[in-house]
């Protein structure tokens, strides 16, 4: 892409006729973006089928995969209904005002580089979201996150949370497969991270930062830092 496109909505990973196709995989690259807003004149033209919805939504077990170096703006938000989708830079997956990146269904987020990232992370009820974040990467959320679904991280990279996910908004299970799940925390700030279910840190994997976590249950085969502490329902 050289320019921006204008669009009013992006849907990667379902034919025309809402069935989603297998396997696969799509890069958007170059210099330019995506702008998707339903209100755009581009809404008038797409056809009775369909519905503008200012959104990305990806779907299918297939792999999406941002390099775009312009950024895209999708105005109301980005709906993970399955497969992969990877990023690069965090304005690529940028949304609206009071928008967020919601996993609608099971389907993996993957850090391509090492990442601040600031947008809302929505993870629905019944539905495991996935953050990838591969080795020498690491995805700094400033943004919150909230549940009532589950949380897996794989790779071996770092998963930072810089801000509480409090017990309002916890998240169901959460998994620690693979490489460093921080919560940050400072003797005087300390980070809270809720979990409403069975919080798992496997063998070879890390929870550090100097944060808090508070589950229902824990399940630890890896290493927790001495500066990072657990707390079960009964704390």
């Amino acid at each position: 892409m050289p320019g921006k496109i204008i669009t009013s909505g992006l849907v990667v990973g379902q034919n025309v006729a809402g069935i989603d196709t297998d396997g696969g995989s799509y890069t958007l690259s170059g210099t330019g973006g995506i702008t998707a807003d339903a209100t755009s004149a581009f809404g008038d033209y797409v056809g009775s089928s369909l519905t503008p919805t200012g959104k990305l939504e990806k779907y299918g077990d297939s792999i999406l995969t941002f390099t775009n170096a312009g950024g895209n703006l999708f105005e109301n938000g980005i709906d993970l209904y399955g497969g992969t989708t990877g990023f690069n830079q965090a304005n690529q997956l940028g949304v609206g005002s009071g928008k967020a990146v919601t996993f609608v269904n099971n389907a993996t987020l993957q850090a391509n580089a090492s990442v601040v990232f600031t947008t809302p992370i929505i993870v629905n009820n019944g539905v495991t979201g996935t953050i990838d974040v591969d080795d020498s990467f690491g995805l700094f959320l400033d943004g919150n996150i909230s549940g009532p679904g589950n949380l897996v991280k794989t790779g071996n990279g770092v998963l930072q949370f810089a801000d509480d996910v409090d017990s309002a908004n916890a998240i169901g299970n959460t998994t620690v497969e693979a490489g460093k799940f921080r919560i940050v925390g400072t003797k005087t700030d300390k980070k809270m991270y809720n979990s409403t279910g069975i919080f798992t840190v496997n063998r070879g994997a890390e929870l550090s930062g100097g944060g808090i976590v508070a589950a229902d249950n824990f399940d630890i085969s890896g290493k927790i830092a001495s500066d990072t502490y657990t707390m079960g329902p009964e704390s």
